[in-house]
């Protein structure tokens, strides 16, 4: 044996094994540049709560004064047939319409994923609205109560009449009016409350946090910390943590960051 035909066969054995290895996995371009659009309405007759999840992609739900859940499916890859590997799915389990974008594709591929972004709009009667997304941001305004979860995104929510929880690990969190009480945390990225009227708890690890809360009822304030400043109704605190009433100081917030400022105050 020469060689030449050693290396060769050498060749031959390292690309079947890189073959092997790549099995399951496929090749896609790195632009999303096909779209297509789904649009799908659902009885709600029997819905009180929604629940809503993706992937990859964005998520936004608002009501409305109508008697179905209408959806906008949005979806975008590399190919024509990278859109058909994204399904979106409906299931119904005690009162809860639940909606799923589904992905059956290989494991391991090359270049972006395919993505599916969800504009949902609910009648007024739902309740509460649980929403997780992977990757993508999440917007969530005018319904009872509102849970949303994201791993990399920014979490907005709006109007909610009852209890707000905002959870991310790569992105802001703002909360606009919420009646009830208020849970966000995120680890990098800023947190912004606005007319909070409940209890609130705000947890980040390297972001500001601002609250503004109602000064009636107002809020008796905790808030901590390690690298940075707290302003307690435009007066600046030394030491951490700080102790403080707001308004009528009724309610309880509780405020932690590592990396950041904490500006709290009440307003009419």
């Amino acid at each position: 044996m020469n060689g030449r035909t050693s290396r060769r066969r050498l060749l031959a054995a390292c690309t079947a094994t890189v073959a092997a290895s790549l099995s399951g996995c496929i090749a896609i371009g790195f632009e999303r540049s096909a779209e297509t659009t789904v649009e799908e309405t659902y009885d709600a007759g029997d819905v009180s709560d929604l629940a809503a999840s993706t992937e990859s992609g964005d998520v936004s739900i608002d009501s409305a004064d109508r008697e179905t859940v209408a959806v906008r499916a949005r979806k975008t890859g590399a190919s024509d047939d990278d859109l058909e590997t994204v399904q979106l799915e409906a299931s119904r389990e005690n009162g809860t319409l639940e909606l799923a974008a589904e992905r059956d594709g290989p494991r391991f591929r090359l270049g972006p994923k395919p993505r599916m972004h969800l504009d949902v709009t609910v009648p007024k009667q739902v309740g509460s609205v649980r929403v997780n997304s992977q990757s993508g941001d999440i917007d969530v305004s005018s319904v009872a109560a509102a849970d949303a979860d994201t791993v990399n995104g920014d979490v907005t929510l709006a109007n909610i009449d009852g209890d707000a929880t905002a959870e991310t690990t790569n992105g802001d969190v703002n909360v606009t009016s919420a009646a009830g009480n208020v849970r966000v945390e995120t680890t990098n990225g800023d947190v912004d409350l606005r007319d909070v009227r409940g209890d609130v708890t705000a947890d980040t690890t390297n972001g500001d946090v601002d609250v503004a809360v109602p000064a009636s009822p107002g809020a008796a304030v905790k808030a901590d910390t390690e690298n940075g400043g707290i302003t307690v109704e435009g007066d600046e605190r030394s030491g951490s943590p700080v102790t403080a009433s707001v308004g009528d100081g009724e309610n309880r917030v509780e405020i932690t960051t590592t990396n950041g400022d904490i500006d709290v105050r009440a307003v009419e």
